[in-house]
């Protein structure tokens, strides 16, 4: 048998496998320098980002030592770049100096963090907003070192420029003596219905709220307190609602409301705010309301009628009109209430069942009475109202009523 090699055609064999993984190796070193350059390109855009100005601004610039305090502080931090790409700003924790920042009073361990993208050719600014808790150890060792101000510091980092910018916001401290300082310079007590005096159905919602205008900073201690039926009668008894205390700074103006005010029982209701701190040389008003059983309740046994004299019928309603009516006897308080139509109930005793539009509560020596501004900014021009006038006893019962009058506004 008689083998013959043919070395030619393996020879070609071996060179075209060459030329092939040649052919490959190729296509891979040309592939991997690629992605080295658009890494590098990547690389290269980011590597220009710079933290150029980092600014820390709040509307509240200065602090009682009595406490703690809240603040609300927003940063701009610009960050300069030339390409089109993504960063990210972040703060780990703030830290409290005095005003030379020499000494570290302490620190806040809340971390602020941002990513943006970036606009070719054009600085891009992050805006940081943050909630400061200063706590009452921090505000306690400034006044116990005598500081007169404190420094709040941030340094803000980016990625993946890696550079590092930091700034403060500036605190001037009000220290424990100044306190006494705070001054109340208007006080105006009222019902969330805007009326100083009212009349509610058992069981209906109803607070209070006080406005108070204030010079200075420091402590306000209140409380609301409440004198109920059958203690109205006579000499009322005042009993504690709520104490709270609250710290007031820089001047300016609080709304102070009051609980739930009880609604359960018929009667007389006083109300009164007591502020113990600071001194006040104001006289406080004492609010009152009435807790009636409620208009489907009622029946004509026992219910009075009222004998109205002003105004006339369809009389024309100025703010010089005057109301007046005969007076009735146990009536403890009387209500003067508008209505924007005549209808009547089904109970036949001349009483609306819809609510009113205003009304005024007068003190049963009292039998005459002019619309307030206050109610007649519940009213419209041209238009006609109906009125009535209703009796209430000291349980707050519906004793006396008259019959509704129209009169055109």
């Amino acid at each position: 048998m008689k083998i013959i090699y043919n070395f030619t055609d393996c020879s070609e064999t071996r060179t075209k496998y060459r030329n092939r993984c040649t052919s490959y190796k190729s296509r891979l070193l040309k592939l991997t320098l690629r992605v080295v350059l658009i890494c590098l390109s990547t690389f290269s855009a980011y590597s220009h980002s710079t933290i150029i100005s980092v600014q820390g601004s709040t509307a509240q610039t200065q602090l009682s030592t009595i406490g703690s305090a809240q603040v609300q502080l927003t940063w701009s931090v610009v960050e300069q770049e030339n390409a089109i790409g993504q960063a990210t700003i972040s703060s780990t924790e703030g830290f409290f100096f005095d005003s030379s920042r020499e000494i570290l009073i302490g620190r806040d361990n809340r971390s602020l963090i941002m990513s943006q993208r970036l606009a070719e050719g054009a600085n891009t600014n992050f805006i940081f907003r943050e909630s400061l808790v200063i706590p009452r150890s921090i505000m306690h060792q400034a006044n116990e070192m005598g500081l007169t101000e404190i420094v709040y510091v941030r340094a803000f980092t980016d990625t993946p420029g890696n550079t590092t910018l930091s700034n403060a916001v500036r605190f001037s401290l009000i220290t424990s003596g100044f306190a006494g300082q705070l001054k109340l310079t208007y006080i105006q007590m009222e019902f969330d219905n805007s009326k100083t005096s009212t009349i509610i159905t058992a069981g209906s919602p109803l607070h209070a709220q006080a406005l108070l205008n204030y010079k200075g900073s420091g402590l306000i201690s209140y409380g609301w307190e409440i004198a109920t039926p059958p203690s109205t009668k006579n000499q009322p008894v005042f009993s504690p609602l709520v104490r709270r205390q609250q710290y007031l700074m820089s001047g300016g103006q609080v709304t102070i409301k009051s609980p739930k005010l009880p609604s359960r029982n018929q009667g007389s209701y006083l109300l009164q705010l007591r502020i113990t701190q600071p001194e006040s040389e104001f006289k406080l008003p004492i609010l009152r309301y009435i807790v009636s059983g409620g208009r489907g309740s009622e029946s004509n046994i026992g219910v009075a009628s009222i004998q109205t004299i002003l105004p006339l019928a369809n009389q024309k309603l100025v703010p010089e009109t005057t109301f007046s009516w005969n007076p009735v006897d146990g009536a403890k308080a009387y209500q003067l209430e508008l209505y924007d139509s005549p209808i009547v109930s089904n109970n036949q005793i001349g009483l609306n069942s819809e609510k009113p539009i205003t009304g005024i509560l007068i003190p049963a020596k009292e039998t005459q009475t002019k619309i307030g501004r206050v109610s007649r900014t519940h009213l419209l021009q041209g238009t006609s109202y109906y009125w009535q006038v209703v009796a209430v006893s000291a349980e707050g019962k519906i004793i006396g009523k008259s019959e509704l009058k129209r009169v055109n506004y």
